[in-house]
């Protein structure tokens, strides 16, 4: 089965939310804001207000930003992307710009570029609510040679 459905069927299964599908081949300009699951295989560009799961499928083409709780992505995301739960990003999908969420996962294959800050909201009087900020520049890029804060320092020989 198609990671992206099975999410789908476990995500409807808990919370019997749906809330709707836009299918490739559709064009949406604006803002949508969706209470419960939604999936979109199709072309956005703009807002998603999202209160329960989101899939950008295989097809999806989001330009802009997202704001939701789980979010899973198959396809291409360009833009601001906040959660407050999980974000993971799968084989074959492309992500560029800032992503904001607790927990991030990405898949061998995935290709990310951009910013992501890692927070959690502190539960407990003095623990730092101060996200983590971490450079993520795909495998993709050139290299002068010489390492900067946007580029990973690589590892020769044995450790």
């Amino acid at each position: 089965m198609n990671p992206a459905f099975k999410f789908l069927r476990d995500s409807v299964a808990q919370t019997g939310d749906w809330a709707g599908f836009l299918d490739r081949g559709t064009r949406v300009e604006g803002a949508i804001e969706v209470p419960g699951t939604f999936r979109l295989d199709g072309a956005l560009e703009g807002r998603i207000v999202s209160g329960h799961a989101l899939v950008l499928g295989e097809t999806a083409a989001v330009k802009g930003e997202i704001d939701g709780d789980r979010v899973e992505i198959f396809g291409r995301f360009h833009g601001t992307l906040r959660a407050r739960g999980q974000v993971q990003i799968h084989a074959g999908a492309e992500v560029t710009g800032d992503l904001y969420t607790p927990s991030l996962m990405i898949e061998p294959g995935a290709v990310f570029e951009g910013h992501c800050y890692l927070s959690q909201t502190a539960t407990e009087p003095g623990v730092s609510t101060d996200p983590l900020m971490i450079p993520i520049r795909s495998t993709g890029s050139r290299s002068t040679g010489e390492p900067n804060a946007d580029q990973p320092i690589e590892k020769s020989g044995n450790s």
